[in-house]
């Protein structure tokens, strides 16, 4: 019976040392994972911010050449905003 629980003692040991490498291990990807995906986060962060910059830029660039456009001819601007006015309207209002 000696034998026994030795051998026993002896496997057991040996699991519970594959069950700590595994571990190791899992702990290892999930550290790697994360930095991958940190770094990820991180470059689509910096993306966005740019692209709002860009389109920030891009829209006050429209508008100010919307507003020189009105400015320097108003009837027109308003002629066009009346038509659409009236376009818009018969679309909504079709039965």
């Amino acid at each position: 019976m000696n034998q026994t629980t030795s051998r026993l003692a002896t496997a057991g040991n040996g699991i519970t040392d594959r069950a700590q490498e595994y571990s190791d291990e899992v702990r290892k990807t999930a550290s790697r994972a994360r930095e991958r995906f940190s770094d990820a986060l991180d470059q689509g962060t910096e993306w966005a911010s740019n692209k709002t910059r860009d389109v920030q830029a891009t829209s006050k660039e429209l508008l100010a050449a919307a507003s020189d456009s009105v400015t320097a001819r108003p009837l027109v601007a308003v002629g066009i905003a009346a038509a659409f006015g009236y376009l818009l309207a018969k679309m909504l209002n079709r039965d």
